[in-house]
């Protein structure tokens, strides 16, 4: 079994805010979201009530492996339903992680500047499950699978920072045989790497890997979901997402699309001990999971050495 251990602490709160979630911003670094905004709303004797004033301040902290920290200025926060991820002029994206309200509604994606001043807004499509920057900074989502009430946004979708230059990725387009009766892709994992989106999607429990051309490559690794991946042309590892496969690491060396084969899987402990209470992600060839207010990493160099 694979201990995570030595973990880099990071405060509960800062500034009065607390914790909220967190994004890697390479394989080395990652950020922290502290904020008081609140949800949406909350059900009441299974009735939706409102909340009629969810947003709130937040502030991010940079935190990389050899402990060094960087505090950014405070900036509004719509709600605590939100993703966010930096991007490379020093800034950062805020979206929403709500229902859908496709590409023709109100924006919901705001860009800051590294003064925390809004640059501008756009739309996205909402359910924002993942996003992650390029480094040249174009920006990934992953969709969830809410339902959708407006026009189609697609399973993964990509920006340029203005907004622009949209690319969708929807499931009536793969080239693949075998095709899911979903309408759209859930998008399952994301993984920015370079230029490059590495994705999981529920439609078959394909992996692929897209370019902000449009065109992609889908390997066919049979699992049962993941929650975060970390791959390259040669091999993938998948972390697990439901009851005992959550702290499972799947490991395939990629053939020629769409075959790969599976190597083997390794379950996971962190300092010692089997917990589910952990957020994990990938970035580049590195997952960053994030427990009990430590951050630790691991490569996919180590994973196949382990």
């Amino acid at each position: 079994m694979l201990n995570f251990s030595n973990g880099v602490s990071f405060p509960l709160e800062m500034d009065g805010l607390p914790f909220v979630s967190s994004s890697p911003v390479n394989e080395r670094t990652i950020a922290l979201l502290y904020s008081n905004a609140q949800g949406l709303g909350f059900f009441a004797d299974n009735v939706w009530v409102p909340n009629s004033s969810p947003s709130g301040n937040a502030r991010i902290l940079l935190t990389s492996d050899n402990g060094l920290q960087q505090a950014f200025p405070l900036f509004e926060l719509p709600t605590r339903w939100a993703r966010f991820a930096m991007i490379p002029d020093g800034g950062w994206i805020t979206t929403h992680a709500v229902e859908r309200g496709g590409k023709n509604s109100e924006p919901d994606a705001r860009i800051f500047g590294s003064d925390g001043k809004l640059i501008r807004s756009f739309n996205t499509g909402g359910a924002v499950e993942f996003m992650q920057v390029s480094n040249a900074g174009n920006i990934w989502i992953g969709h969830g699978d809410d339902e959708l009430k407006a026009e189609k946004a697609g399973g993964l979708s990509s920006f340029s920072l203005d907004g622009q230059n949209q690319q969708y990725f929807q499931v009536d387009e793969l080239e693949m045989p075998s095709k899911s009766a979903m309408s759209y892709w859930c998008c399952y994992a994301l993984n920015v790497t370079g230029e490059q989106a590495w994705t999981q999607f529920y439609s078959d429990m394909l992996v692929s890997c897209h370019e902000c051309d449009g065109s992609r490559k889908h390997w066919h690794c049979w699992n049962k979901g993941a929650t975060a991946l970390i791959g390259n042309v040669k091999m993938v590892a998948l972390a697990g997402r439901y009851g005992l496969t959550k702290s499972e690491i799947r490991l395939y060396e990629l053939k020629d699309p769409p075959i790969s084969q599976f190597k083997r899987s390794t379950r996971f402990m962190i300092d010692g001990r089997e917990s589910e209470d952990f957020s994990i992600e990938g970035k580049g060839d590195v997952f960053h999971v994030v427990s009990q207010y430590r951050w630790y990493r691991v490569s996919l160099d180590q994973l196949f050495s382990a």
